[in-house]
């Protein structure tokens, strides 16, 4: 399996769904997280929630109603993309 030629991550990606929150600059929101690696993760918001996520966001999955995991703290939004479907 090779990375897409635009790909920046080093570590491979490994496909992950799962609703997830995300935090930014005291605000929050619901995504849908789509891939993860070692240096990053993809996940997916409308539009109208992507210009309120800041420069750095947290994102954690709740796994049962008791134990929530921190996917990323402090993780730098490196780019925003706009997908049509």
């Amino acid at each position: 399996m090779s990375n897409k030629p635009d790909e920046r991550r080093r570590g491979l990606r490994v496909p992950m769904t799962g609703n997830i929150c995300w935090q930014s600059d005291r605000r929050t929101g619901e995504c849908r997280l789509l891939d993860i690696s070692p240096g990053g993760a993809t996940f997916e918001v409308p539009v109208e929630e992507a210009f309120r996520i800041g420069p750095r966001v947290r994102l954690d999955m709740k796994l049962t109603d008791e134990i929530e995991w921190c996917v990323t703290e402090g993780a730098q939004v490196v780019r925003k993309v706009v997908s049509v479907r």
